[in-house]
């Protein structure tokens, strides 16, 4: 269970750290879904929005100010667990912060940062071919 937990606790902070969007499903599901469309994009609509995004990101703090949500992932773990939690990553300077709850306090737990490269026989999943950093041991408070 200790390994499963580090890995959806790495994912769930490389997924943040790429900008990987989380998918929501509507409540009805595929049947109430409206079929996919093309649209030509309008330049100064995206402008705009990148704009109010920019200007949004920097006053909640940047890339010293990035917050990832954890907590157990179906798709990346072979035991269902209740930890959940909150990593704070700084990529400007350095740092990070992870608190979360639920966690047997006897083991040892490990955070990983986890970057998922591209390649043949890669998966969703960490493999060999991945890019990894572990950021500490977690300490109980």
């Amino acid at each position: 269970m200790r390994r499963n937990v580090k890995i959806v606790v790495g994912l769930l902070v490389t997924a943040a750290a790429l900008g990987i969007p989380f998918v929501h499903q509507t409540p009805g599901g595929a049947e109430s879904a409206k079929p996919a469309e093309a649209h030509l994009a309008n330049v100064q609509g995206i402008q705009a929005s990148y704009a109010a995004w920019r200007t949004k990101h920097e006053q909640e703090g940047g890339d010293h100010n990035v917050l990832v949500a954890l907590g157990w992932f179906k798709g990346l773990s072979s035991e269902r667990t209740e930890a959940s939690g909150l990593a704070k990553l700084d990529f400007l300077g350095g740092t990070s912060t992870v608190d979360i709850q639920g966690l047997d306090a006897k083991s040892g737990w490990d955070v990983w940062l986890i970057d998922n490269q591209p390649g043949p026989l890669a998966s969703f999943a960490p493999d060999p071919g991945d890019r990894m950093q572990k950021l500490g041991r977690l300490s109980q408070e």
